[in-house]
């Protein structure tokens, strides 16, 4: 039988298969050797959502870059996620990299 190669998951298919290996490491008492596989895959998924989520960053300072290649960051309008508020921020690069980001604060549980 003929190996398929394995086509990536798309964000939101990884983000809910790693919900689920948190969920039954956190409520199920898993054998240690299956708890150990759990968070391997538990750490590629998080590893492939942080860098599509860092990509999709990327796009849209791209797509945000203020006219003399300045980032201007345009919050969201309060209480909504459909659009920009009326203020846009320019940021300076130097405070930028100085931000934490996806990785550098622990925000995911592995």
């Amino acid at each position: 039988m003929a190996r398929e190669s394995k086509k990536p998951l798309d964000f939101e298919t990884s983000l809910k298969k790693l919900e689920e290996i948190v969920q039954r490491l956190e409520n199920e008492q898993v054998p240690l050797e299956e708890s150990l596989r759990l968070f391997e895959e538990g750490k590629k998924l998080a590893r492939a959502c942080e860098t599509e989520l860092q990509q999709a960053e990327n796009r849209i300072r791209q797509l945000m870059a203020g006219e003399r290649g300045e980032v201007v960051e345009v919050p969201l309008a309060p209480g909504t996620d459909r659009g920009p508020g009326p203020e846009a921020v320019v940021v300076d690069e130097a405070e930028e990299e100085s931000r934490p980001g996806p990785g550098d604060g622990g925000d995911l549980p592995f």
